[in-house]
């Protein structure tokens, strides 16, 4: 059984990485052949061109999420996620400075939060995965947040919270979301009327929240937008026996 397993998630994945080139190349070709058409666009064409580069975009944007999510999913054998761990304080300073000039660009504004005279927030999740997490996060708020927001990314450790200690997430002071269409953020492909994303970004953070044993809470923020909590045990070091 064990074997048989193995063999299909080796299969799933080998299934990913033929699609991702199947379905990529003919999409990066097309987009090139698009390029090359924009200066030889008559006026009367130029907005129906505009919209097919634009769906070129979006269906490349759907690919990479599909393909993240199938990731995501699959298992990850030979390996052991008991044994990752990473700073969160470190990765959320990465990813901050990652996305700084994106979010400026777009009107937003990025704001840390940490508790005071804490050097390191060692977390039980691996630091790629804690950073795709938090850029679904800060793309998303800083794209659909309102024109001018500030987002808050924060880490907290409360020991009194039962399973789950540390925190990490991210809150807007945007308009939010209603309260019975939160619940329905994390189903595949689900947008809200007013937004032009994929519907996948919430769907991934989920799964990589429940392979590390974790959650995902979405509500108000405190400053009335929205708030995406997530909730990981902390990494424990092993001390050794002499």
């Amino acid at each position: 059984m064990s074997s048989a397993v193995l063999r299909a998630a080796d299969a799933q994945q080998r299934l990913i990485a033929d699609t991702a080139h199947q379905l990529r190349n003919p999409l990066a070709a097309l987009q090139f052949r698009l390029d090359l058409l924009d200066d030889g666009i008559p006026d009367n064409a130029r907005e129906d061109y505009h919209s097919v580069t634009e769906e070129a975009k979006r269906l490349q944007i759907i690919l990479d999420s599909l393909l993240s999510l199938a990731s995501a999913e699959t298992p990850r054998f030979g390996g052991d996620r008991s044994e990752a761990a990473c700073d969160a304080l470190s990765v959320v300073a990465d990813r901050v400075d990652f996305w700084s000039v994106t979010a400026r660009e777009r009107g937003a504004r990025l704001v840390t939060v940490a508790a005071p005279d804490v050097d390191r927030v060692p977390v039980a999740i691996a630091e790629n995965d804690l950073s795709q997490v938090l850029d679904v996060l800060i793309d998303n708020a800083s794209r659909y947040a309102g024109p001018h927001p500030t987002i808050e990314i924060g880490v907290a450790v409360e020991p009194s919270h039962d399973h789950t200690p540390v925190c990490v997430w991210v809150a807007d002071d945007g308009p939010g979301v209603p309260e019975e269409l939160r619940g329905k953020l994390t189903e595949r492909f689900f947008r809200a009327s007013d937004q032009v994303g994929t519907g996948l970004g919430l769907s991934i953070v989920e799964v990589v929240a429940a392979a590390y044993g974790g959650r995902l809470v979405i509500d108000e923020a405190p400053a009335g937008g929205l708030r995406v909590r997530l909730w990981l045990e902390p990494h424990v070091e092993k001390l050794d026996d002499d």
